[in-house]
């Protein structure tokens, strides 16, 4: 009977579907709107095939409205089959109600009501009318459930605050690493407060202090955020969180070059660091009475010679300050005499005569006064001779500072060497303090073929100010920054390749 079966359905006549087919049946559901409900076909299907594509043996479905599903599976052996479900969707009720958040005062009778017209409702406080009269003291969400004929309901809620008219705050203030933190409890409200309790570890348990005032050491340098919780005797609870800053203590520290007051500026270098905000100023006293604020990490500062005490005071963002003082001594160039053989000084700027093919002799007079002594272009020695004409300068250290003389290499016969130089007719000194009066170095000599360069030099030879068309500009700075009052030496090339030099003053 089987074999006939198998055979007969083999056929595949339409006449013969009902016969051949595999047979199930997925029942009918009703429920109410917004449920769901599980549609399962039978088990141990070899494939499944519902018409919302999904291919398992149950589906979860939520429909809006009455809807037919249907579900095509394939048995272990091959067979098909099918069946169609209907989900009917039944509507739940539809309610008027007062606003679901109601603000009242403390304790004053709220009528909570919804619309009537249905055969059953329940309140959360076991009340059955369409109203309820309550007067909470503290925040209290009521609810009714309102059940139609057909078995389906809804639920609406309603959250009711007691207004005590609370502002819930506390103030605390900014501190270093190592200092402690205050903080008050500022909060106001008409409800009678119970406890203050706080977290300060940011562990979420308020269990740290209590009380209206904490003072506290934070362990770290950090932004902390801190909790504060209020209990009421209404029952109400609330809380206030801050980001408590705790800063760090600049680690100050800075490096300083040039300890030569004839070489420009001293510089001094910030190497400070912070472990947590930022640095908003660097205060530089430079111990002669001079201080400054500087914007990056660089400072500058011309000295006398002496010795000094620079101190730099830090401060970050959050009003942390350290400083770091340093003492040190600035040298001045030493005097430097160059003379000749007999004895006789050559001065700066002088000339030195000596027969063409021939030389002559110079040395810097009591060698053993200076550290080390250079002619050029790199001997070490007191002693020099001039073999050819030129310019010649001699350097003498004392120290980390140099003293510096220049001179002129010529022929005695007239067999070539330098230009003849001269004196220009220059102010001798200028007084460059602001007030309006001789505060730039004038020349003012007619026999100067223009434009002329001018190079300036301090008593170590430094250059200290330079121009290729001098305008009677200089105001007796270097880089900016005011130099020292004392002699500096110039050196003018008028516009036919004539010389000029000689000395000035800077006072101050």
């Amino acid at each position: 009977l089987v074999k006939y079966h198998d055979e007969l359905c083999a056929l595949n006549f339409s006449s013969l579907d009902y016969y051949c087919s595999y047979h199930f049946t997925v029942p009918d559901v009703t429920l109410c709107l917004g449920d769901s409900t599980l549609l399962k076909a039978p088990d141990g299907m070899k494939h499944y095939l519902w018409n919302t594509g999904d291919t398992v043996q149950s589906i979860q479905v939520s429909p809006l409205q009455t809807t037919k599903y249907w579900v095509n599976i394939t048995t272990q052996n091959d067979k098909e089959g099918w069946d169609t479900t209907t989900v009917f969707v039944n509507p739940v009720p539809v309610i008027d109600h007062i606003s679901d958040t109601i603000v009242t005062q403390p304790g004053a009778d709220t009528l909570l009501w919804v619309s009537g017209g249905y055969p059953d409702y329940l309140w959360s406080t076991g009340a059955t009318g369409t109203s309820i009269l309550v007067n909470p003291v503290r925040n209290t969400q009521y609810s009714v459930k309102v059940t139609g004929a057909n078995g389906c309901s809804t639920i609406q809620k309603f959250l009711v605050t007691p207004d005590y008219n609370y502002n819930i705050d506390f103030k605390y203030d900014t501190v270093c690493f190592g200092d402690k933190t205050t903080l008050i409890n500022v909060s106001t409200g008409e409800d009678s407060l119970i406890q203050v309790s706080w977290d300060l570890n940011m562990d979420g348990k308020f269990n740290d202090a209590t009380g209206d005032t904490v003072v506290y050491t934070f362990p770290k340098a950090q932004l902390w955020l801190v909790s504060m919780r209020l209990t009421f005797k209404s029952g109400n609870i609330l809380t206030k969180v801050h980001r408590v800053p705790v800063g760090s203590r600049p680690a100050v520290n800075f490096s300083y070059v040039g300890l030569c007051s004839t070489e420009g500026n001293t510089l001094f270098t910030d190497s400070t660091t912070l472990d947590f905000g930022k640095i908003t100023t660097r205060y530089w006293k430079y111990g002669d009475g001079r201080s400054e604020y500087r914007p990056n990490i660089y400072a500058y500062h011309q000295y006398y010679p002496g010795d000094y005490t620079a101190t730099l005071v830090v401060t970050s963002s959050y009003g942390c300050t350290d400083s770091l003082a340093q003492s040190f001594t600035i040298y001045g160039s030493p005097d430097i005499v160059v003379q000749r053989k007999d004895g006789s000084q050559v001065y700066k700027n002088d000339t030195v005569k000596f027969n063409q093919g021939d030389s002559v002799y110079v040395q810097v007079r009591n060698p053993s006064n200076y550290d080390s002594i250079i002619w050029p272009p790199h001997i070490l020695s007191p002693d020099y001779y001039v073999k050819k004409p030129g310019e010649y300068t001699v350097k003498a250290y004392v120290n980390v500072c140099p003293g510096t003389s220049v001179f002129y290499g010529v022929y005695a016969n007239g067999g070539g060497g330098s230009p003849p130089i001269t004196s220009a007719q220059a102010m001798p000194f200028f007084t460059p303090n602001g007030d309006g009066y001789n505060d730039k170095w004038v020349v003012n000599d007619k026999e100067i073929a223009s434009p002329f360069q001018l190079r300036i030099y301090n008593r170590a030879g430094s250059l200290v100010y330079s121009s290729d068309n001098y305008n009677n500009d200089w105001k007796g700075e270097y880089n900016g920054n005011p130099l020292p009052q004392g002699t500096y030496y110039y050196v003018i090339i008028d516009n036919t390749g004539k010389k000029y030099t000689g000395a000035l003053s800077i006072i101050r």
